[in-house]
């Protein structure tokens, strides 16, 4: 299905509860020994949303969003102030021949062969909008052995610029092919591609003579969803 590249409103997931979360099939053995079957190399996010006591407002803004998206559907994009964003990431080294390269996230670790490094495929440019149809910001630089290279607003122009972005999908092209041994590094913020993990809104209100209509909605849940690299949904 397709993807809406629209933010899911910030102020209904501030409060959601969730994050990274892999597969694992343990086998335990009447001894207590066991073997553990790793299914997922990367993690697949996930968030329940707390939807509790809200005003009708906030809620007809939900309505509207999953209706848009048809339930499950379609994705769409959601900021998490817990990992939304990487400073100096390393992206490639360059061979002199390749132009374009998908921007990425390591996970440090002290032990390198345990670090997690991450497709960035949302990034936040002024082609990506809030539900409200305002532009968010440019949030990425790129540089080539630290020197800060040129881009047009919003990044799509190659003309007389040093790379351009597909905002949907993370790749970077630049018009020239970095050099051989040159360092490509980049500072962004990013969404997670998520979509509805329900078909049915659960919803339930009641009204007061003061308040108005109150609305609450229970089982709202978020889950992340994995993109082939190179793909927009």
């Amino acid at each position: 299905m397709s993807f809406l590249e629209i933010e899911f409103p910030r102020k209904l997931a501030l409060g959601a509860v969730g994050g990274p979360g892999y597969s694992t099939i343990v086998n335990a053995a009447f001894s207590g020994y066991e073997q553990r079957n790793q299914n997922w190399s990367q993690s697949r996010a996930q968030w329940t949303v707390s939807y509790e006591s809200k005003p009708l407002a906030d809620y007809q803004q939900l309505l509207a969003y999953f209706h848009a998206v048809r339930g499950m559907a379609n994705g769409f994009r959601l900021f998490d102030l817990t990992d939304y964003s990487g400073t100096g990431q390393f992206i490639a080294t360059g061979d002199g021949s390749t132009v374009t390269f998908q921007l990425q996230k390591t996970y440090t670790f002290p032990l390198a062969d345990y670090q997690v490094i991450r497709p960035v495929q949302k990034p936040l440019t002024s082609f990506v909008t809030d539900y409200y149809g305002n532009a968010l910001t440019d949030t990425v630089n790129v540089y080539l052995n630290a020197a800060l290279k040129t881009h047009s607003a919003g990044y799509h122009t190659a003309a007389g610029h040093d790379y351009t972005l597909d905002e949907t999908t993370g790749l970077l092209t630049f018009a020239t092919a970095p050099a051989l041994g040159v360092i490509v590094t980049a500072d962004y913020q990013y969404h997670f591609p998520v979509r509805f993990d329900l078909d049915d809104l659960q919803t339930t209100y009641k009204t007061g003579i003061n308040a108005g209509t109150i609305v609450t909605v229970t089982g709202l849940k978020l889950i992340e969803v994995r993109i082939e690299p190179g793909q927009a949904s």
